[in-house]
């Protein structure tokens, strides 16, 4: 039984949180201490992930993390469909969503939206 991934939308919703989560409680601890004011959180993790986000590589992997993340939820349930009747090219499109890969697809989207505000607001 060597099904795809993508026919195990559960599966694939889990492993797009695991790639999503570093992202996201960076994120969040960065929130509570800039935002909120509550440093704890972000201290406790800073000098551990100062060296990885602060290099070109580590960077780039907490950016795009929740986009990879975002195109792996919303794989399993968007399905679009070609092919011919009665001479005519005909196309549809259909869209089932598994209640983990719409909860992964919106904390991916919120991520893939907060830090684009930050980094307009951050470079104005």
């Amino acid at each position: 039984m060597n099904r795809h991934l993508s026919s195990h939308p559960v599966r694939l919703a889990l492993v797009a949180l695991a790639i999503t989560l570093p992202t996201a409680l960076f994120v969040g601890v960065a929130v509570l201490k800039y935002i909120f004011g509550v440093a704890a959180p972000f201290d406790a993790i800073e000098p551990t992930a100062t060296p990885f986000i602060t290099h070109p590589i580590g960077e780039t992997i907490l950016v795009l993390a929740p986009y990879v993340a975002f195109s792996l939820a919303i794989r399993p349930f968007t399905r679009v469909r070609l092919g011919w009747r009665e001479g005519r090219l005909a196309a549809s499109a259909e869209a089932a969503v598994p209640v983990t890969s719409l909860a992964v697809g919106a904390i991916s989207a919120a991520l893939i939206v907060f830090m684009g505000l930050y980094w307009v607001a951050e470079n104005l």
